[in-house]
């Protein structure tokens, strides 16, 4: 990572943290710094070299976990809006779809932005705001030592063609409607990635952005997930990641399906994840935050 002196200091009480947990963290000075990462210049003051993690395509990943979903005996409805639900006895018995209604013995609502107004059907509260997260592609650069090279409020990569792929806000707020999001091909955020994309690799700057893509997240009040099962209906299990989803699947599939067969979490405590914790927040949050759309001009 290459890093202001501020991000400096906060990266390594990181580093210290992640060391403690048994991870391994090295800081690297100006020169080190430069020699895993060419593409930015020496007025950093040094960097963080995190020996942990990883990356993957989430395109490709997602389409993996759909073929294991169905090797497993699953079955993937597409193109089916969810409607409504019907109840009885405390729970919930069938979902109604655009392409006809399906009973269930257990529902799980992990919808993105729409899970806020599925839930509000069921009487639930899952407050979340809805908003495009962007990611720019830029040419081709000479492959770097670490691919890896977050920095000015950014995550990213560069891929084994040397595109520099990158993102990190800030989100575009969204309404969304039942049906989803509106599609929009150009967004007022890749000016704004660009330019600090050339702020953070200075010898990448003549680059040109050659595509974009985005993803519409939900993010909640304290930008933590939810992960709950409802005391009414019982059979419900509310999931939204609050914009981590990717990052976190592993453990919060895990999660899920405890909430769903055991009514409880069977490997760590959730319980600051659940919906009550959002019991008093204000009908207008979102317009106090300022996490509202703004007009576009025509």
């Amino acid at each position: 990572m290459a890093l202001t002196e501020a991000q400096l200091t906060h990266y390594h009480y990181m580093a210290a943290m992640f060391n403690e947990l048994g991870y391994t963290a090295e800081h690297l000075d100006v020169k080190q710094a430069l020699e895993m990462a060419p593409l930015v210049n020496d007025r950093i003051l040094g960097g963080i070299h995190l020996k942990f993690g990883g990356q993957a395509n989430p395109q490709r990943t997602v389409q993996a976990y759909a073929w294991a979903m169905q090797d497993h005996g699953g079955r993937i409805l597409q193109n089916a809006q969810v409607t409504g639900f019907e109840t009885a006895g405390g729970k919930v018995t069938a979902v109604v779809t655009s392409r006809g209604t399906l009973g269930c013995d257990a529902l799980v609502i992990a919808a993105g932005p729409q899970t806020e107004g599925l839930a509000a059907q069921l009487g639930a509260f899952a407050p979340m705001a809805p908003a495009r997260a962007e990611m720019i592609i830029t040419e081709p650069a000479p492959l770097m030592p670490i691919g890896g090279v977050d920095g000015n409020g950014l995550y990213g990569r560069q891929t084994l063609r040397g595109n520099l792929a990158y993102g990190g806000g800030p989100h575009e707020w969204l309404d969304v409607s039942a049906a989803g999001p509106s599609a929009r091909p150009t967004t007022p955020l890749m000016r704004n990635l660009a330019k600090r994309v050339a702020e953070l690799l200075p010898k990448a700057e003549h680059l040109r952005v050659i595509r974009s893509w985005a993803g519409v997240i939900e993010t909640t009040p304290d930008g933590r997930p939810i992960l709950d099962r409802l005391k009414a209906p019982d059979n419900v299990v509310l999931a939204s990641m609050s914009g981590v989803g990717f990052g976190l699947s592993p453990a919060s599939g895990h999660a899920i399906c405890d909430l769903v067969l055991e009514g409880r979490c069977t490997f760590a405590e959730i319980d600051k994840l659940g919906v009550d914790r959002f019991a008093g927040l204000s009908p207008d949050w979102r317009a106090e935050r300022g996490w509202t759309p703004v007009a576009q001009a025509v």
